[in-house]
């Protein structure tokens, strides 16, 4: 029987002039990058500072809840901003569900800001 010569395949990395490179799966442009970090930047930046807000409001004198419930309007504001700013800089609708995660600093609150500890 005799041994058949078994070409080598071609090699990947090299450019072949014939054969033009596929085209990319998925491309990204400078104006989708620019729509997609400003967004989760926004976010994470403006929940940092209800994340701080949140704890001020919890450690406060317990003995007037006036504060508490101040500071804990302040986060709920913030946090309804962030959610807002998520929503508009992508340019999306500002009507959705995912407003209703601006309530977790609210929720996170009454226990804590009625004096009961």
């Amino acid at each position: 029987m005799p041994r058949q010569r078994i070409e080598p395949r071609p090699r990947r990395h090299l450019k072949v002039p014939e054969q033009p490179r596929p085209a990319p799966y998925r491309t990204t442009s400078i104006a989708t990058v620019q729509h997609r970090v400003p967004s989760p930047l926004a976010f994470v930046t403006i929940e940092h500072l209800v994340a701080g807000v949140v704890p001020t409001a919890v450690f406060t004198d317990s003995s007037d809840p006036g504060p508490r419930l101040g500071l804990l309007v302040v986060a709920d504001g913030f946090a309804t901003v962030a959610m807002t700013a998520v929503l508009l800089i992508p340019v999306k609708p500002i009507a959705s569900p995912w407003l209703l995660l601006a309530a977790i600093p609210r929720s996170s609150g009454p226990t804590s800001a009625s004096g009961a500890e």
